[in-house]
Parts: structure tokens; sequence; C-alpha cells
């Protein structure tokens, strides 16, 4: 609490405090500030009682009653900035003047009742119902303002003063007009010009008075004073010009309420009306020139309001619109900064397809820079086969003012192409007007691919169980007619359809990326590898066999192997086989040269009818490229093959091209 009071005391807003709250008003006076306090009401107290006994030095109508009374301006800032405990201030500076210049003690004190009371209840007034210290800030604060000190705090001290001297016996009453209306009109000019400058210039923390500003501010009070002396001073002549020169005051209160602010505003209207005062003493513009002094001051107070009250309000009104499009700006900025660090990729364009922005997402998509976009054509970034469909859903969305969204392929810098998803939203202004086009973009390559691998799947699933089931069908005709009891056809399909289920699942263990022919080798051998002699010798590099021709040569190994262990060297113990391969280019092509050769076995006669195996051959390899011979010699079957290969580098499942 105790610091919440001390900062209540300064004026101005209080160091390490954003904004003065309005408890200020009525808070308490602490001990350890009680010098302080006292210091203040004395400096108050100074100022009103110096510029109350230089007004009543201009009185016209009645000694006590003046049309120029800036100490209501003094008083009024004072009681806004340091709160209601400043009133003794008020009350004795206004005292002691009035009792300088009309030596009635009782009278004076019943005056310097009414000053105060104008002082405070202007201020409460202020306070509750225009926003205290910040009512300078805004047009209808400025408006608020000057109601209610024409309205009641000026009224109050022009009723309390006029009344007091009637009372007194030191006016007539039939005076009473003249003399309140000169009254209020000087406590109303001095409250609307001298309040405003005290309150901005404490409201405005000096730390905020940048150095880069004091040139521009310097040259603005020096054009005001020229301004002055030009229009107002009684060192122009002949009068006769200064009458039209007295409308250039204008052009310093436009500059400062266009370009400075409510702070300079209001000091630029106190320097012309100084020197409106200083012309008016003088007689020396026209303008002013009346038969009584008196009504002189009131054309003068009258020529105060209409530029303190108009250029404070103008000054708000552009301070609030800068301030406005400022935090506009910066929250734009703040949005852009966001959407540069956003994972998804945000362009901005025009009605008319110019991009206005990217961020870094966006151009990662494209692979170029934004300065390259800014100024590149919408239709130089899409691929050519998609352009017409991206440019007809655009314009449609420009037309009708409805989002889109679309898949186009972007063309990169080097020749590639990236599968791009965007979500197009119109923006609209204030007036409903369409303004740009946002646009979200994502990168979909790998779904795309991931969606044609798919259907790739789904094709080669379709045409590889059409190809086993017509092996199945082949295996069970064929199997059909070289048996002779039901016991060896059912033993031959067991094994063919075994050979063919070992084969699928060493492609599922290699993920159908292929299987190893060792592997392939091995398994199909494998019930005659098991023994302690070893009667079969595998030797070849490793060679990758591609899904679809795995089960193919699965087949035929097994085939093989059983008329081996038949009729061949795996029939006799001392019996042997010999595989190998190799793999070799052929034009650029890569083929594989796989040999099987039986020795010591029985002697062996080339069959009188085509087996299985040949049948095998003949409608599964030979139609995708193999060449097979077959040689029934005497110390054994000599088998040779010649296929191509997919290439160890290349993935048995192709890159297909995308679709649309």
């Amino acid at each position: 609490m105790k610091a919440k009071a001390n900062a209540a005391t300064h004026f101005g807003y209080p160091d390490g405090a954003k904004e003065a709250t309005a408890d200020h008003f009525l808070l308490p006076v602490s001990i350890n500030n009680f010098a302080g306090y006292l210091t203040r009401l004395l400096l108050i107290g100074t100022a009103y009682f110096v510029l109350a006994t230089g007004g009543l030095g201009l009185a016209t109508v009645h000694p006590s009653a003046t049309a120029i009374w800036p100490p209501s301006g003094i008083a009024l800032a004072a009681a806004l900035l340091v709160g209601l405990r400043v009133w003794p201030a008020i009350f004795f500076g206004a005292f002691v003047a009035n009792l300088v210049a009309s030596e009635a003690v009782l009278a004076s004190a019943a005056i310097a009742t009414g000053n105060t009371l104008e002082a405070i209840v202007g201020a409460v007034l202020v306070e509750r119902w225009c926003g205290g210290r910040r009512v300078f800030d805004t047009p209808l604060g400025v408006l608020k303002f000057a109601l209610m000190v024409m309205a009641f705090a000026a009224a109050i001290g022009a009723s309390a003063g006029v009344t007091s001297l009637m009372l007194f016996g030191l006016a007539e009453w039939r005076l009473f007009a003249d003399i309140w209306k000169t009254w209020w009109l000087g406590d109303v000019a001095g409250a609307l010009v001298v309040t405003p400058v005290i309150v901005l210039w404490a409201n405005y923390p000096r730390r905020r008075l940048k150095a880069e500003a004091l040139p521009e501010l310097a040259a603005l009070f020096a054009a005001a004073c020229a301004v002055g002396l030009i229009a107002f001073s009684p060192l122009l002549r002949p009068a006769l010009v200064a009458t039209p020169l007295t409308f250039i005051a204008v052009f310093p209160l436009l500059w400062a309420a266009l370009y400075r602010g409510p702070r300079d505003t209001a000091t630029v209207v106190l320097i012309l009306c100084a020197f409106a005062v200083w012309g008016t003493l003088a007689d020396a513009v026209p303008l002013f020139v009346r038969p009584s002094r008196n009504d002189a001051f009131l054309v003068l107070i009258a020529f105060c309001l209409s530029v303190s009250i108009p250029s404070l309000v103008l000054s708000a009104e552009v301070a609030i619109r800068r301030q406005t499009e400022a935090r506009l700006r910066s929250r734009e900025q703040e949005l852009r900064d966001i959407f540069k660090q956003a994972m998804l990729g945000i362009s901005l364009r025009a009605p008319d397809g110019r991009l206005l922005f990217a961020n870094d997402a966006f151009c990662r998509l494209a692979q170029r820079a934004e300065s390259e976009l800014l100024h590149m054509p919408l239709r130089d970034l899409v691929d050519p086969e998609d352009w017409p469909r991206n440019l007809k859903l655009f314009e449609g969305a420009v037309r009708d003012e409805q989002p889109y969204d679309v898949e186009v392929r972007f063309v990169r810098p080097d020749g590639s192409r990236v599968w791009v998803h965007g979500f197009v939203t119109p923006v609209f202004d204030e007036t409903g007007a369409l303004r740009h086009l946002v646009s979200v973009s994502q990168d979909v390559t790998e779904r795309r691919r991931a969606e044609e691998r798919q259907r790739w799947f789904m094709a080669e699933l379709d045409h590889r169980v059409r190809n086993i089931l017509a092996t199945v069908q082949s295996m069970l005709r064929l199997t059909g007619r070289r048996v002779q009891t039901k016991q060896e056809y059912a033993a031959a399909i067991e094994g063919r359809v075994t050979a063919m289920a070992r084969a699928h699942s060493l492609l599922r263990r290699g993920q159908w990326e292929g299987v190893k022919l060792e592997e392939l080798v091995r398994d199909a051998l494998a019930a005659h590898l098991a023994g302690e002699v070893e009667t079969i010798a595998i030797a070849g590099p490793e060679c990758l066999i591609e899904a679809r021709q795995a089960l193919d040569l699965a087949m035929l190994l097994h085939e093989l192997a059983t008329n081996a262990a038949k009729y061949g060297a795996l029939s006799v113990p001392a019996g042997r086989i010999a595989i190998d391969w190799e793999q070799k280019r052929d034009g650029g092509e890569l083929r594989l040269h796989l040999r099987w050769q039986e020795k010591y076995g029985p002697p062996v006669t080339e069959p009188e009818r085509l087996g299985f195996g040949t049948e095998l051959i003949r409608n599964i390899l030979e139609p995708h490229g193999a060449a097979v011979t077959m040689e029934f010699a005497r110390l054994g079957v000599r088998f040779s093959m010649d296929m191509p290969l997919v290439d160890p580098g290349q993935r048995w499942l192709p890159e297909m091209p995308l679709a649309d």
C-alpha cells in the first residue's frame, strides 16, 4: 500500500508503472512522503498565485473577473495528476491572489472556495466519466472533457465567484450576467488551453522522448512561434495585412495534429493563444479589435476555444488511427513470423494470381526463394498438364468467393515434380470485398506413390493369384495324367503345393522384395541336404531373384529334385548333384545362367513322354524370356537355364508413373 500511495503522488506515470490508477484520487498521503507532498502543494500554490495575479491584472468588467484565467487549467491539471489532496494549494493560491486584488478577506475566501470546488468537481467528473488523465487520448474524451468543463466545473467557479461578489457588496446585481459570462469564459479557456498541456506532458515519460525526434519537435515549436509573431504580434504593420495572416495559425496546428500527436498539438495551441493574448492587449490583431477590452477578450477566448477543441479532437483521432495501424502492422508481422515457421506451406495470392507472400515451407516445396516466387507467374510453377484444372478452380474461387482444394504437381528448377495438395480460402476485407486468397500446401508425393503402389499391389496380386490358380490347375491336370494311384496323386500334389508355399514364405520374409537364389535352392533341396554325406554341391555368387520369378524357379527346382530322388542321382547313395550359377550382362541386361548336373546315379535314358517339369518349362519359363536346355546323358541329367534378372540396384516393384 505504501508503494502504491507513493507512486500515485507522482506527476505522470510513476517509474515502473505503465498506467496510474484512479485510486490515487482518494489515497491518503503517507508519512514518509509528507515532505514531498508539502513541496508539491507549495509549487502548485505558487504557480496558481502568479498566474492568478497576472490574470486579475487584465480584469475589465470587475477587478475580480477576467477573461484571461490560466489558473483554472493549473488547478484542474493538478487535481487530475496529484489527486483531491491538492485542494489546499488551490484554495490558498486563489485566496491570496484575490485578497491582494480586493483586500476583502471573506469575499476572497468565498471566491477561493469556488475556485477550489471548480477544480475538485471537474477532476472528479473527468476521472469518473472521461477517462481521468487519459482523457485526451480519444476524440470522445476531448469532447467529454470540454462538456464537463463548460457545463459543470467552470459554471461552479463562475457562479460561486460572482455570487460572492454580489453578497459581499463588491459588485452590483445588474452586472451579474456580464461578470458571470466573462468569468465563465475565462475559466473555460484556461481549462481547455492549459490543462491538456500539463496533463499530456506529465503522461508522457521522458525516457520515450527520443533524441531523433527533438529536431522535428523544435522545428514545430519554432514554426508555431513564427506564425504567432506573424499573425498576432504588434510587430507587423500595416494592420490590414495582419487580418488575413491571422488564419495561417491553422498550419502549425495541422502539422502537430497530423504528425506529432495530442501532446505537441496542445503545446502549439498554448503558444498560439499566448501570442494571440499579446496581440489583443496591444490591439494589433484587427480580428480581435472591439469597442471594449472585455469584448475583445471574449472574441479572443472564442478563438482559443475554436482552435483548441478541434485540434485536440483531430490529433486524438490521428493518434488512435496511427496506433491502430501500428498494432495491425505488428500483428501482421507476428502472423508473418508464425507463418514463416509453420510446417505447412502457406502462401498469399492476389485475386489476379500474383504471389504476395510465401513462407519457408512453401519455398522448400517449390525449391525456390521467396524473391523468385514473388516475380514468377503461377503458370510457370504448376505442371502444364495440371495447369488448366488449377486455373479453372482458381478463377472459380475468385468469382464465387468459395474455398477449394486441389492436388497439382509443382515443377522444380531441376525439372523434377512434386505432388502438392493445396487448400485455398478467400479472405475478405471489412467491406466484404475479396482481398486475397490464402493457400495451405502440403507435399503429398509419398502419399500419391503409396496409393499408386497399393493399386499396383492389387493389380499384381490379382495377376499372381490368377497365375497361381493357373499353375495349380495345370498341376492338377498334368499330375493326374502321370500317376497310377490316388496315393501317388496326393503325394505329388502335396509336394508341389508345399514347394510353392515354401517359396511364398521366403518372399514374405524378404517383404516381397525378392529372395536370394542360394536360399531358394537350399529350401527346395532341404530334404536332401540333411544327411551326413554331402551329396549336393551348391556354388554361385549372391543373386536376388525377383518375386514373380522366384515362384517359377521354386517349382522347377522341386521337380528336378523330385525326379533326381526317384530316378536320378539322389536315388542311390553314390549319386551327386552339382548346382552352380553366375550373373552376366548382355547388352546392359542382367541375366542368370544356372546349371544342374547329376552324376554317379543310375544310367539315364530320355523319357518317352514329357513330364510335369518339362511342361512347367514350356508353359511358364520360356514365355518370360528363359532359354532352357535339358540333356539326358548316361552319367546323369544336365540342365541349364539362361533367364533375365531384375537388376539388384532396382526395386522389384517399379516406380509407376503417378496418375492425375
